[in-house]
């Protein structure tokens, strides 16, 4: 997903034999309704308080709105000495949301 999000003009995603969307990396990306993503320990984050999350082994990956969600996050955790790190959401992100999968 980086190769194709770095070298493409525009993207189809297929999912199980249907055309899910066609666009640019940003036209596809701005039909998901978060634009961030903070990862950190799974232990760390209280899951309950966060509609979009996923558990990727000991880590979870938080979806927020805005990017002040997105460093009021970190900087909760820095005070509590976890280490997490945020940036925006990727093509892969848009692409579990949209094809309801993930990639394998």
């Amino acid at each position: 997903m980086d190769e194709a999000e770095m070298v493409s003009d525009r993207l189809a995603i297929i999912s199980k034999g249907e055309l899910i969307i066609v666009g640019t990396t940003a036209e596809i990306k701005s039909h998901v309704p978060f634009r961030y993503r903070v990862i950190a320990p799974e232990d760390a984050i209280d899951t309950a308080s966060y509609p979009d999350f996923v558990k990727i082994g000991d880590r979870v990956v938080v979806y927020l709105r805005d990017d002040q969600e997105a460093i009021g996050m970190v900087a909760e955790m820095l005070k509590k000495g976890v280490q997490a790190e945020a940036a925006p959401v990727t093509l892969e992100d848009a692409f579990v949301r949209l094809a309801g999968g993930e990639l394998e």
